[in-house]
């Protein structure tokens, strides 16, 4: 298996104190979640079906997705970030007043390389700002891994170094209780690692 952001991981790692993450763990929720690459080739049956789940869930036309999804800055402006949109969250961002479209899609998708809820990247941060620290993540694969980290040392520390529940709680989220397929099969690859 090719280890395409081990330095970037354990730059991550390293950048702010961590305690029970490893880059294995880092590695093997990325490989989990989109192989280890932050961006979609438009001709892949996975952007295909994501990209109509989300037409179909926000009844929007598919050039409105692509627009929202579509990285604006940085070396990988112009590719389309990978994404989910999540049902529970469309809802929610829908009902916030004053945002255009395009942020109302990001807030209901998951984003990039370990598939951040781009909902909470935005905790705490002024509701002008929201488009531009999403655009920001979207377009910066360091910064996805910093999330990546943090999110699967917070959650080893919950699961008391317990890595099937942390992995199944960084998908499931952390009041998940009891250990899911997902979880057993981020383990099967952070042990082939």
């Amino acid at each position: 298996m090719e280890i395409k952001y081990l330095d970037e991981i354990k730059a991550a790692i390293a950048l702010k104190p961590r305690h029970f993450v490893t880059w294995q763990d880092v590695e093997a929720v990325i490989q989990q979640e989109t192989s280890g690459v932050p961006i979609f080739n438009p001709n892949e049956t996975l952007y295909k079906l994501n990209l109509l789940s989300a037409e179909n869930l926000a009844d929007l036309p598919p050039a409105v997705i692509k627009q929202s999804v579509t990285i604006i800055q940085g070396p990988l402006e112009g590719k389309i970030c990978k994404f989910r949109m999540e049902p529970g969250y469309w809802r929610w961002a829908d009902s916030q007043t004053g945002l255009d479209i395009q942020l109302r899609v990001l807030l209901a998708c998951s984003l990039g390389v370990g598939q951040k809820m781009a909902r909470w990247l935005i905790t705490n941060v002024p509701k002008y700002q929201w488009g531009n620290v999403i655009r920001h993540f979207m377009a910066d694969v360091p910064t996805q891994l910093l999330y990546v980290a943090g999110d699967l040392d917070n959650l080893l520390l919950q699961s008391e170094g317990d890595r099937l529940l942390a992995y199944t709680r960084y998908n499931a989220g952390a009041g998940a209780k009891t250990v899911s397929k997902y979880g057993r099969d981020v383990f099967n690859v952070f042990e082939e690692i």
